[in-house]
């Protein structure tokens, strides 16, 4: 169904409506999965989202604001993560910014030792893709 003459139809609705960004950097995809259940929430609660591995980021000024996901590894942030905060420093400070991070409980050696046991369990698992996508009907 058409909209109406002079009448705005649902897709140039959602087109003006503020975008968020749910950015997300992971090793092994649980914190992707994080990321796109908070999209998801976000979603739900009416705002546009887009969902992106951090390293496919070029602009963030065209958002109404971000948040970052990172996997956390000995301590220190993922590397993709890292590159946007230092590529997007400045359009950051200026619009609403939220972080989640992902990693051991702690930095004891028994949490560290588990974070590298899930490691090795999930790099032995073949990856897993959303049903429908990448699959023709």
């Amino acid at each position: 169904m058409r909209a109406a003459a002079g009448t705005r139809d649902d897709v140039d609705i959602m087109n003006e409506l503020p975008t968020i960004l749910v950015a997300y950097a992971s090793k092994h995809g649980s914190t992707r999965e994080v990321a796109e259940a908070v999209a998801t929430g976000l979603r739900e609660r009416g705002w546009a989202v887009e969902a992106t591995p951090a390293a496919d980021v070029d602009d963030v000024s065209r958002y109404a604001g971000v948040v970052l996901g990172a996997a956390l590894y000995t301590g220190r942030a993922h590397p993709d993560a890292r590159r946007l905060l230092k590529r997007h420093h400045a359009a950051l400070a200026g619009m609403p910014f939220a972080v989640f991070a992902m990693g051991p409980r702690t930095s004891a050696d028994e949490d560290i030792a588990g974070a590298r046991k899930a490691d090795r369990r999930r790099a032995r698992t073949p990856a897993r893709r959303p049903p429908g996508r990448g699959r023709r009907v």
